[in-house]
């Protein structure tokens, strides 16, 4: 069973922590405008990782996902995939939830990261991720 409340998920009614690290921008890319998120680390199970969360104020945020959803089954062989940037990832909230047999392959470390925000190219790769293991 999985919850989603007010930004935090639930995992069979057990919190995934979520512990805030600072704040950096976003966008959709291009010309499109600039907004401020909240990065945190969530521990899924043991598994940390980085999120990105709108701010309430931010006005340009796309905000796609601002409804909780409140004790989901999850059947067997299947899985809910939710992006790592929260407010604006089109994800399983979006397109459904994904069978086990339409999995190809395994992630095994970050190719490639942008952060499409910065303004000259060398300050766009995130070099910091490149070659992170997953």
């Amino acid at each position: 069973r999985i919850s989603y409340i007010n930004k935090v998920l639930y995992i069979n009614g057990k919190e995934a922590k979520q512990t805030f690290l600072g704040y950096t921008t976003d966008s959709n890319g291009g010309d499109s405008p600039i907004w401020k998120v909240a990065v945190y680390e969530e521990n899924l199970n043991g598994i940390k990782h980085k999120i990105y969360r709108c701010l309430d104020n931010s006005l340009n945020c796309p905000n796609p996902h601002p409804h909780n959803f409140y004790n989901l089954v999850i059947p067997a062989g299947e899985y809910l995939m939710i992006g790592d940037n929260r407010d604006n990832s089109d994800d399983s909230r979006d397109w459904g939830l994904v069978k086990n047999k339409n999995f190809i392959g395994r992630a095994l470390f970050v190719w490639m990261s942008w952060d499409s925000a910065a303004h000259s190219l060398w300050q766009k790769i995130r070099w910091q991720r490149i070659g992170t293991k997953l």
